[in-house]
């Protein structure tokens, strides 16, 4: 069975914000399909939608090591500053940078 869903529940799956989402979607870098109502509401297949989610998680978990988040007080700033370099370049390629 085929599932579409409005932008809001899917900013609900993955915890961004709809007009976060509906960006994504008008950016040209989300490659699934879009529909459109006659009222001009965009729809995604949630199968695809999930695809994507569970894409850009595998990369951040690949981007960011889990194991030190006990550290993250004691971590030095050059190495924050790092992290957040990593995740911005990730966010980029995904082509969901703000």
């Amino acid at each position: 069975m085929i599932e579409w869903i409005t932008t809001q529940e899917a900013a609900n799956r993955c915890g961004f914000s709809r007009p976060f989402v509906a960006a994504l979607l008008d950016s040209g870098a989300y490659r699934g399909k879009v529909q459109r109502t006659p009222g001009g509401h965009r729809k995604v297949l949630a199968s695809e939608f999930q695809a994507l989610i569970t894409q850009a998680s595998a990369q951040a978990r690949q981007a960011v090591d889990l194991t030190r988040l006990d550290e993250a007080s004691s971590t030095p700033t050059p190495a924050r500053k790092q992290s957040r370099a990593r995740a911005q370049a990730l966010a980029k390629k995904l082509g969901i940078a703000a």
